[in-house]
Formats: C-alpha cells, structure tokens, sequence
C-alpha cells in the first residue's frame, strides 16, 4: 500500500503529460524540422526580433516579430491552407505563436522545440 501510494503522484503525472500532448506532432526536432522544411508551400516563419533575424535566421523566413505587437496583424497574411513552420531562439515564443494560430484556425502549424539555438547546436547553417 505504502508503495502505491508512493506511485500515484508519478502516474498521475504521466498521465496529465499525456493528456496535453506534450510532446506532439507540432513539437518537432532538428532533424524534423529540416525535414519539413522540404515540403512544398511551407510557409517558414521567424518569430524573433529584427535584431536576432539580422544576426542569423534561417534561409527564406518570414519575419514576423512576436513581441513587436504586430503578430495578429502579420499572421492574416499567411495561408491557412499551407503549412507553418515556426521557430525562435529557444520554442517559447514560437509555441505561443503556434498556439495564436491554432486558434485563428490556421490547421497545419508546427515549432521547432529549442528553437535557433537547437538548430545552430546541431550544425545546421543561418543566413545573414
């Protein structure tokens, strides 16, 4: 008894991290994401600062600020139809973009988790 109880709070847990999704099919990695971006129609977005886009984005992003008050405005001028792909300097922001979008019923969105840190880490190249 005293070792169920002891597991209750862990499975709880797991099951309340499997219950949100987390991680999901929007969450992608590295390796994932530069799958994606292979995709025909991707509509790439970087939802960092003008100052970290000019310090390295990747090749083709869109810009679109997060913080710069103006995301609602700029995301109408995606389209809902084709696929986003999202990313920022570490996934916070652009899994609160995901979300945004998600709710504006755009139906096929997905981040890259750590972000440009993740990518650079990995390898892979920025343009300047």
């Amino acid at each position: 008894m005293r070792t169920l109880l002891h597991l209750t709070p862990a499975l709880f847990l797991l099951m309340a991290g499997s219950c949100t999704g987390q991680p999901s099919s929007r969450d992608l990695n590295v390796e994932e994401f530069g799958r994606a971006l292979l995709a025909d129609h991707v509509q790439l977005v970087d939802v960092r600062t003008p100052g970290e886009y000019a310090a390295g984005h990747l090749k083709g992003a869109k810009l679109m600020d997060w913080n710069g008050g103006q995301f609602q405005k700029e995301m109408t001028k995606l389209d809902k139809d084709k696929p986003v792909l999202l990313y920022c300097g570490s996934g916070r922001r652009s899994d609160a973009a995901l979300q945004e979008l998600e709710k504006a019923g755009y139906r096929d969105v997905k981040h890259l988790v750590g972000g440009i840190q993740a990518w650079t880490q990995g390898g892979r190249p920025v343009a300047r």
